[in-house]
């Protein structure tokens, strides 16, 4: 690989690279705590939703070889703000995934989500709750404001920028 005229060195180590990351992961670890804040509120729309990742693309690749993980996420619409985490035991069960929702969203907030039968009880958390049948399309039909756009656009994002 040719190297940048802007920098004096071109390459480094693998054990470079390894330790530069485990830092920058360090820091942005200590940020994060320091800086956390569940999203949501009264008033406030927070789309919730969980998706595969490492699953085969068009069948293609060794299925036996290729990791599966469920990752349950949540983003605020008007913020912008967003918490993402890996399932527990690979698991989107309302057991695995209410301690998330109560950890990161706010009470009272209106949580928008699909049909999965695992959000159908939010409403005994505190939260208000909508959603959309996406056998039936992917926006209400009675509320065109009930969808969750946003965070289908944020796995799209997020898987686009992983490697494959």
């Amino acid at each position: 690989m040719p190297c940048d005229p802007e920098y004096k060195e071109c390459s480094m180590s693998t054990e470079t690279i390894c330790k530069w990351n485990k830092f920058f992961t360090y820091i942005c670890c200590q940020d994060y705590e320091k800086n956390y804040r569940q999203i949501g509120g009264v008033n406030e729309i927070v789309e919730i939703d969980e998706s595969m990742f490492g699953k085969l693309k068009y069948g293609r690749g060794d299925p036996s070889v290729r990791r599966r993980t469920w990752v349950f996420g949540g983003v605020d619409r008007r913020t912008g703000r967003a918490y993402l985490r890996v399932c527990p035991q690979n698991k989107r069960t309302k057991k695995a995934l209410w301690p998330i929702i109560l950890a990161h969203t706010i009470p009272g907030t209106t949580i928008y989500s699909d049909g999965w039968r695992a959000y159908r009880k939010l409403p005994t958390l505190g939260f208000q709750h909508k959603w959309v049948d996406h056998t039936a399309g992917y926006v209400h039909p009675d509320d065109y404001t009930v969808h969750t756009n946003k965070i289908e656009g944020l796995w799209q994002k997020v898987k686009k920028w992983l490697p494959q």
